[in-house]
């Protein structure tokens, strides 16, 4: 990985961050900061990882999804800049399809897998309250799971998404989010998952219940 070829890295994830400095680090890669290589980063998680290196973000969206991501950056970056965007393997096409249609030169490196195993009972699941999807992929994963270890099970209650492209794939299969972070990030979610509780305990004294 000749990093003095790029011109941007793409940081989609705080994970994506670490397992990519990690790595260098085992490699005996130097990375080439101050030399005209910036750092773009999707959201306040990925701009902290970046900062454990020593490291401020060149460019941040102001709307935290995949897809502002892309259309944000196209007009930032400059044409002929080379990008390398290393990041998890079932990461957004969005991001890619916007960069392919802008017609810039990225290289697309994947780091990780992120594969998930249920491990609590049915009983455990028909008391929460609230589910809370972080990713698409992990809509997709618990949905499959679901069906295959508990095929009887009558999903219910809310479901809160961190961001536009975890709603629609939850809409996908089949259920209608009641809470959608207004900022994408951890912090955001959180706090639209507090909001949320508190004015429908408030108006209606009861839990929401959400039925496919």
């Amino acid at each position: 990985m000749r990093l003095e070829e790029y011109q941007w890295i793409l940081f989609t994830s705080p994970n994506g961050v670490r397992i990519f400095f990690e790595r260098a680090q085992a490699e005996g890669i130097q990375i080439p900061v101050g030399t005209g290589l910036k750092f773009a980063v999707i959201g306040s998680g990925s701009r902290a990882a970046l900062k454990e290196y020593s490291i401020e973000a060149d460019f941040i969206p102001q709307t935290y999804t995949s897809r502002a991501f892309a259309l944000e950056f196209v007009k930032q970056a400059q044409s002929g800049e080379k990008i390398l965007l290393p990041r998890a393997k079932q990461g957004s096409r969005e991001l890619t399809r916007i960069l392919k249609e802008h017609s810039y030169d990225y290289e697309e490196i994947f780091l990780y897998d992120v594969k998930g195993s249920l491990r609590v009972k049915q009983e455990i699941l028909e008391k929460v309250d609230c589910h809370v999807f972080v990713s698409a992929s992990g809509v997709k994963s618990f949905f499959q799971q679901i069906q295959e270890l508990a095929p009887g099970y009558q999903f219910q209650g809310n479901i809160a998404c961190i961001g536009q492209v975890t709603k629609e794939e939850v809409e996908r299969q089949g259920f209608s989010p009641r809470i959608l972070a207004q900022v994408s990030d951890v912090e955001g979610l959180v706090e639209s998952i507090r909001i949320y509780f508190e004015k429908n305990i408030e108006k209606t004294g009861r839990k929401y219940r959400c039925k496919k």
